[in-house]
């Protein structure tokens, strides 16, 4: 487990440019947030269940 009880230890694979760019425009409607302790902003984090 990473910092803040957030695996880092698995991946997405998205296997068409479709599913890519659905996923991408899901992701930037949302209100961005920083990172704490650095000035670098995301857009969500995804659950993969």
């Amino acid at each position: 487990m990473a910092r803040w009880g957030v695996s880092d230890d698995g991946c997405i694979t998205i296997t068409t440019q479709v599913q890519f760019d659905q996923l991408r425009a899901y992701l930037v409607k949302q209100p961005t947030a920083k990172i704490p302790g650095i000035d670098i902003e995301y857009y969500g984090t995804v659950d993969v269940r």
